[in-house]
């Protein structure tokens, strides 16, 4: 059974440690980026569907987590990132334009998933365009999504 710390304070990280680790992949540590509590409380549950997941770890705003990948070891960096856009203070775009500059430096390279709620095909567009960017997802995700997304990573 996993473990998970409750994430509805306004917590830094989100851990879950999966001892359900069936296959022989190596688990993923996940960064979920959203400052929508509920998003977070539910893509966590679904992710601790998935045997690969390792830690997960979130943050609920751009600028935390810039700082958090500035300052993450590579044991526990990363290996799939999940932005959300559409956040208050600095956007999913700011965090994606940082993210364009430190994406080259670092030594581990994520995939990087836009989930947002806007199906605009100028925002999917953009978005595929930039740097770094894996892959776009409309909300809400579902499992279907996330194991897709395990198989690319």
């Amino acid at each position: 059974m996993s473990a998970i710390q409750p994430s509805l304070s306004k917590t830094k990280r989100l851990v879950v440690n999966s001892s359900k680790l069936t296959t022989m992949s190596k688990p993923k540590n996940i960064l979920l980026i959203d400052d929508d509590e509920i998003f977070i409380f539910l893509t966590s549950k679904l992710l601790q569907s998935i045997s690969e997941v390792g830690n997960i770890s979130v943050s609920y705003s751009a600028m935390e987590a810039i700082n958090y990948l500035e300052m993450i070891d590579q044991k526990g960096f990363p290996d799939i990132i999940l932005l959300d856009l559409n956040m208050p203070g600095l956007s999913g775009w700011d965090f994606l334009e940082f993210y364009s500059i430190l994406h080259p430096k670092f030594k581990k390279q994520p995939l990087l998933y836009v989930v947002s709620s806007s199906i605009a095909a100028n925002d999917t567009e953009r978005a595929l365009k930039l740097r770094g960017v894996s892959g776009y997802i409309a909300k809400p995700i579902n499992t279907d999504s996330l194991k897709k997304i395990f198989q690319a990573a």
